[in-house]
């Protein structure tokens, strides 16, 4: 029987080494709430945190109703010790692939060092930000439920946690979310040039 057991020597070798694997994201913080919690998706970007976290990106997979995944050019952001990543190999022969979607080849594995200079890079880019059912307090989750927004500004705190500011474009005012507290989306529908 051959030993299936591989060796990484870091974090960001095991994410370049299965970038073209199918996972199952499961959000702990959202399963010990109940909510429905799982999505398909690819590993995209790893990002290091202040805390010696990390951030990732996942490229997520739409299930049809054929029971196929397919890509899309929607990035969710989960900090690694939130999630729970399965790998299956049923998941991987439901992933339909074409050449179009020979994924992020050149990788960005940890291309931007810091969540900082990843904020800059992407400052014109259109995110959702989605807060965590645990931070909505008395207002309906829903009504925090993927707002369009902008980073204008990162402030990494004491405790190493980093504190955001989102320039939301619906209302044009600066909100101050903490990264723990919030997913980031990024879509390429909200990205179209004008």
């Amino acid at each position: 029987m051959r030993n299936a057991f591989t060796n990484y020597g870091s974090l960001d070798e095991f994410v370049a080494s299965n970038s073209q694997k199918v996972f199952r994201v499961v959000d702990l913080d959202e399963e010990a709430y109940g909510c429905p919690c799982m999505i398909y998706g690819c590993l995209s970007t790893m990002i290091e945190l202040a805390d010696k976290g990390v951030l990732l990106g996942i490229q997520v997979l739409q299930e049809s109703d054929d029971g196929k995944l397919y890509d899309t050019d929607t990035l969710e952001y989960y900090k690694l010790n939130e999630i729970r990543l399965t790998s299956c190999q049923e998941d991987m022969a439901r992933h339909c692939t074409d050449e179009a979607a020979e994924r992020i080849a050149n990788y960005t594995w940890n291309a931007y060092g810091s969540f900082s200079r990843f904020a800059e890079k992407n400052k014109d880019k259109v995110f959702r930000v989605i807060v965590k059912p645990e931070f909505c307090g008395n207002v309906p989750e829903d009504s925090f439920d993927a707002r369009r927004c902008k980073m204008s500004s990162v402030v990494t705190l004491p405790d190493d946690d980093i504190l955001i500011g989102l320039r939301m474009l619906d209302t044009a005012q600066v909100e101050y979310r903490k990264l723990s507290e919030v997913h980031l989306q990024c879509r390429a529908d909200d990205n179209q040039p004008e």
